[in-house]
């Protein structure tokens, strides 16, 4: 088994089409921080797709780390100042490069490239890993929902979860949870969950609080399993305007 990520760039042809030049130059920056994190993590890149990635772990809580750690630094990367990018990044406060992150544990099937002498993997956690990049929001990472109960914590990152098709994956709808610290993102995606608008759905460390919860009562238990677990968002804004405060103190531990 293994753990296959894809990344993708929001808007690149539009970037690309006002500022090519400068393009050429953040691209050089996008691929010198992906490939480090690679080797920081102990990933193996299987191939680049223009300027998408994919890339594979040995197991997935290294894959999870990976991906924190590139939008981590994608966040804080120096872009070119003649970088021209669409209005919205300047709404979002985006300074450069955004990425899409969708990652997927399970078995693979191998296969040498006769030309290039490089290892490829295909079958359905392949599959489902591309599927899961297309349904995340920009800036974000997305995961198979069953794929909580053994992820590292995303401390200080927000979530949501939703449900939906992944063409050529499932007949049903597959839950989906996607992480962000940006808390626009994902009150404008697509995804609306849940229903209630005055909460949000919040990561935060499970291995912290696995023993408490485990203590509760069953359906706390399937909160914990599915990754639903909320608290009111203060109407103000957070410490210094960063949606990614600590949140834990919001929790509500009367459950």
């Amino acid at each position: 088994p293994a753990a296959i990520l894809f990344t993708d760039l929001k808007s690149s042809t539009a970037i690309w089409e006002a500022s090519p030049d400068a393009m050429k130059r953040a691209l050089k920056i996008h691929d010198a921080l992906i490939r480090n994190c690679i080797s920081d993590f102990g990933g193996y890149e299987v191939k680049t797709i223009g300027d998408s990635f994919m890339v594979a772990f040995s197991t997935f809580k290294s894959g999870c780390e990976f991906a924190m750690s590139v939008q981590n630094r994608m966040s804080s990367a120096t872009w070119p100042f003649d970088l021209r990018l669409p209005s919205e990044f300047e709404e979002r406060g985006w300074c450069g490069l955004v990425v899409r992150i969708g990652l997927h544990f399970g078995e693979v099937t191998t296969v040498t490239n006769p030309v290039s002498g490089r290892e490829d993997y295909f079958g359905r956690t392949v599959n489902k890993a591309a599927r899961l990049e297309r349904a995340c929001v920009p800036g974000g990472i997305a995961i198979d929902a069953e794929m909580l109960q053994v992820a590292p914590a995303f401390e200080y990152w927000r979530y949501k979860q939703f449900n939906e098709n992944l063409k050529g994956i499932d007949e049903n709808p597959v839950g989906i949870i996607v992480f962000s610290k940006d808390e626009m993102s994902l009150s404008t995606s697509r995804h609306i969950v849940p229903s209630d608008t005055s909460s949000v759905s919040t990561m935060f460390d499970v291995s912290h609080n696995m023993d408490r919860l485990l203590t509760k009562r069953s359906s706390t238990v399937c909160t914990l399993r599915f990754g639903v677990e909320c608290c009111e968002v203060p109407e103000s804004d957070p410490p210094h305007g960063n949606p990614a405060f600590d949140i834990q103190s919001e929790i509500n531990t009367s459950l």
